[in-house]
C-alpha cells in the first residue's frame, strides 16, 4: 500500500485463497504501478518481505512476486 499506488488516486487489490486437495494458494494482485525495474526479491531488506520469506520457510512453501498488470504475489503451501 505504501508504494503501490504512489501518484494515483485509486487502485484495486484482489485477494484469493484457494484449496485444491492439500495445497493452499494465497494470491494478492493489484493494478498498481508494478515492481521497479531490476527488482530482485532475494536482495530486498524490507521488513514486510523478510516476514513473508520467514513464514514461507516455516510452511515449507513457495513465494513468488511478479509484474502482471500491476503486482502479483503468490504463496503456495501444503497442509
Amino acid at each position: 500500500m505504501k508504494y503501490a499506488f504512489k501518484g494515483r488516486d485509486s487502485g484495486l487489490i484482489e485477494i484469493r485463497l484457494e484449496q485444491k486437495n492439500n495445497d493452499i494458494t494465497l494470491t494478492l494482485q493489484d493494478n498498481c504501478n508494478g515492481l521497479p525495474e531490476g527488482f530482485d526479491m532475494d536482495t530486498q531488506t524490507g521488513f514486510g518481505l523478510l516476514l513473508i520469506k520467514m513464514l514461507t520457510e516455516q510452511f515449507d512453501g513457495k513465494f513468488t512476486i511478479e509484474n502482471n498488470d500491476g503486482t502479483k504475489s503468490t504463496l503456495r503451501f501444503s497442509v
